[in-house]
């Protein structure tokens, strides 16, 4: 099932197309994330329940996915939720790392 009242800007990015279209054919990248510089998660993508072209696939019947989208697939149990404030660095394989500062809902 999928929730409408899931999306959120992120805004002020750039896309390289090159690198996103790399990101589709990755299948054991390094990913990890970082919250105000601790490291919450570490893994590869190859431990994904469903692979990134899969995922890219399902989600294109539902949406029109652009380059630079961003897809959150959710995350393991145990790690804990981001606050207003609080700094995000996600990190996957050579991709340009995704930096961002949680804000306020609008």
């Amino acid at each position: 099932e999928i929730h409408d009242n899931l999306f959120f800007p992120t805004g002020g990015g750039t896309t390289n197309h090159e690198n996103t279209a790399a990101a589709t054919t990755t299948t054991a990248a390094y990913l990890s994330l970082e919250v105000n510089g601790e490291r919450r998660q570490e893994s590869t993508l190859d431990k994904m329940i469903w692979n990134v072209p899969e995922t890219i696939s399902y989600l294109s019947k539902y949406f029109r996915l652009q380059p630079g989208d961003l897809i959150m697939t959710g995350t393991p149990a145990g790690v804990s939720e981001v606050k207003v404030g609080d700094s995000v660095s996600v990190k996957c394989g050579d991709l340009p790392s995704c930096d961002f500062t949680v804000g306020p809902p609008e």
